[in-house]
């Protein structure tokens, strides 16, 4: 650590002490603090320029240094001299702007090459922001011409997809309204069905009922047959009675007739004629007999012809029900045969609405194929126009970049013009005549310039030369 009093102000910063520290790392790296403030070593070298503790200073002269600075070479006693005489730091400003001078001029060079390879870029560059100008719009225009393409066939193909669903659910509609037509047809198809069922079985049973009473009609009609002729038989027998009894009156007249005459054979026919009473009384209740049997067969035989009427009656009633049926059987076969061709007209409405759906379908996929390969496209013309895009972006971030190095470079040699103009970094009197020399014409006339603008050498001799000429670099 270096501290310094600096209550005369020598060194040219505010602090009254000045501190100086080195920090040397492992690595070989410094750190120098200026008053506990990090600063690079330039700045601690330009504090103490002319004053004498520099690195080569004269206010602290080691032992045998006197000897070494005068047995020196003159470029050696110059610079103590100089340092000496307060001029170094004059010098290393001057040589620092010559430097600086130096690079500018290379950097003008490089610059002026730079704005002559810019220049013949300029007119390709602008020819290709023209074309990029050109290629935008153009880019714009059929984005614009695409989306509203775009825009129309995805309208078109909303509203073709709504007809088709709209039209396809109507067809799922009817095909269900025709399923459910179906299945009551169906329905009643089998109805119909166990109706003729049970008329097949009512049929059959009063075919068997039918056959049952033409048996009973048959039995009661051959009872008949049997009374009628047994009647026919008692009838006989009734008038072979009625005939022995008008033939026994007639013996009874003649007998009465001739009873005067057999008064005398009366007595002995008496017991003749009582047992003839007698049989005549026994043939009379049999007579009565008969013809009480007579009358309980003749009821009989009317209640057999009632039965028989009644069981014909049936039996009409009978045949017309199984006419009814049979007409009903024939109807309901009409309307199973309608149905049935209702139903495959259904079946073949059915095939044709499927038919019909699987081509909406078809079609339906085919529609959103294409949106979908419209979609695909507007992607891939997405991304080309991303693309674009950032090549133009692109492109304009190095037309601005060229253009700001080009604004930098110039902003850089107008600097420079300007510190040569002005002559910055000379004495202040060279600096005050060279500036009146270019203001007044006569005086310009005078002057031809500055030794350092009008010496001219090469470069490996440029600081031999600066040493040589020193400070009348700046002779005019």
């Amino acid at each position: 650590d270096l501290i310094f009093n600096n209550t005369s102000g020598k060194l040219p910063v505010e602090y009254s002490e000045v501190s100086i520290k080195r920090r040397l790392y492992r690595n070989g790296d410094s750190e120098y603090l200026l008053n506990n403030n990090s600063v690079r070593l330039k700045e601690i070298r330009e504090l103490f320029m002319d004053t004498g503790i520099g690195i080569d200073g004269y206010s602290i002269i080691g032992q045998g240094r006197i000897e070494d600075i005068i047995s020196a070479k003159s470029d050696i006693r110059r610079k103590i001299i100089e340092e000496a005489a307060g001029i170094v730091k004059f010098k290393t400003r001057k040589d620092e702007s010559l430097k600086k001078l130096q690079k500018t001029e290379e950097n003008i060079l490089r610059i002026n090459d730079i704005i002559s390879e810019i220049e013949k870029r300029i007119d390709p560059l602008r020819k290709q922001k023209e074309d990029a100008e050109i290629y935008i719009r153009l880019k714009e225009d059929l984005k614009s011409y695409e989306l509203n393409l775009f825009s129309r066939e995805y309208e078109k193909n909303n509203e073709l997809l709504s007809t088709l669903q709209n039209h396809l659910m109507s067809k799922q509609s009817e095909l269900e309204t025709n399923k459910k037509r179906l299945e009551s047809n169906k329905l009643e198809f089998e109805q119909i069905i166990d109706e003729l069922r049970d008329i097949d079985n009512k049929k059959n049973s009063l075919d068997e009922i039918q056959d049952q009473m033409n048996s009973e009609y048959l039995e009661k009609e051959s009872a008949i047959k049997l009374e009628e002729s047994r009647s026919n038989l008692f009838s006989g027998e009734k008038q072979k009675l009625e005939h022995s009894l008008i033939d026994k009156e007639t013996t009874k007249s003649k007998l009465l007739s001739k009873s005067q005459l057999l008064l005398g054979q009366i007595a002995w026919k008496e017991g003749e004629l009582e047992l003839k009473n007698q049989q005549l009384i026994s043939n009379e209740l049999h007579l009565k007999e008969y013809l009480a049997d007579n009358t309980q067969m003749q009821d009989a035989i009317d209640k057999k012809k009632t039965d028989v009427f009644e069981k014909y009656n049936q039996q009409t009633d009978l045949k017309g029900r199984i006419n009814t049926i049979d007409s009903l059987i024939a109807n309901s076969m009409d309307r199973i045969s309608n149905l049935q061709s209702e139903i495959e007209d259904q079946n073949i409405q059915l095939r044709t609405l499927l038919q019909k759906i699987a081509l909406l379908t078809e079609e339906l996929e085919s529609k959103e194929q294409k949106v979908q390969a419209n979609n695909d496209r507007i992607g891939e013309l997405k991304n080309k126009y991303s693309k674009q895009n950032e090549a133009c972006v692109l492109l304009d971030k190095n037309l601005q970049r060229e253009q700001n190095q080009i604004n930098e470079k110039t902003s850089k040699m107008e600097f420079l013009v300007r510190m040569q103009n002005s002559y910055d970094g000379y004495y202040k009197s060279v600096q005050n005549l060279m500036l009146a020399s270019k203001s007044d014409k006569s005086l310009g006339e005078e002057i031809i310039g500055v030794v350092a603008e009008l010496i001219e050498t090469q470069e490996e001799y440029e600081n031999a030369l600066e040493v040589a000429l020193g400070s009348a670099m700046q002779n005019i």
